[in-house]
């Protein structure tokens, strides 16, 4: 794996998680450290939400990436409820040019149900002031991969 993961203690509670990384450079990790992996496609092969279910179960808590200037950027605006994400076939876009950037925002994927529609329960990196005390229902299609850890 080439793109290597950074801890969560790095960012300090920072929102701005982009600005940080590119001025203090963190230290990184190459997911071999943590053992092997498993990426999940849910929104594009409805059969893995039900091997993501097991996984869970079997595993834990998988980590599920979702857009972040687009789907999160509404995700704020989001207070009680199941959030389903808008413009999710969009991919985001850079500010300034328009271009495109391969920035995504990670989640926990801690547990999943059902309530008129399915859901999974996420827990952000943001803290107990985020959501309904750091956790959160996002729709079954929201995730665009899931990444399963098992550890070694």
């Amino acid at each position: 794996m080439d793109r290597p993961i950074t801890v969560d203690r790095i960012y300090e509670s920072e929102l701005n998680a982009l600005k940080f990384c590119k001025r203090r450079n963190p230290k990184r990790h190459q997911f071999s450290m943590y053992g092997e992996y498993k990426t999940y496609y849910p929104s594009s092969n409805p059969l893995h939400i039900e091997e993501m279910k097991v996984e869970i179960k079997k595993n834990g808590p998988p980590v599920a990436v979702i857009p972040a200037r687009i789907e999160w950027q509404h995700m704020n605006q989001w207070i009680r409820g199941i959030y389903q994400a808008r413009n999710s076939k969009r991919e985001p876009r850079d500010d300034e040019n328009g271009e495109e950037f391969d920035v995504k925002h990670v989640v926990m994927i801690t547990g999943f149900g059902r309530d008129g529609r399915q859901f999974w329960e996420v827990q952000n990196s943001y803290g107990p002031s985020w959501g309904e005390g750091g956790f959160a229902k996002i729709g079954i299609n929201v995730p665009k991969y899931v990444v399963a850890f098992n550890p070694n």
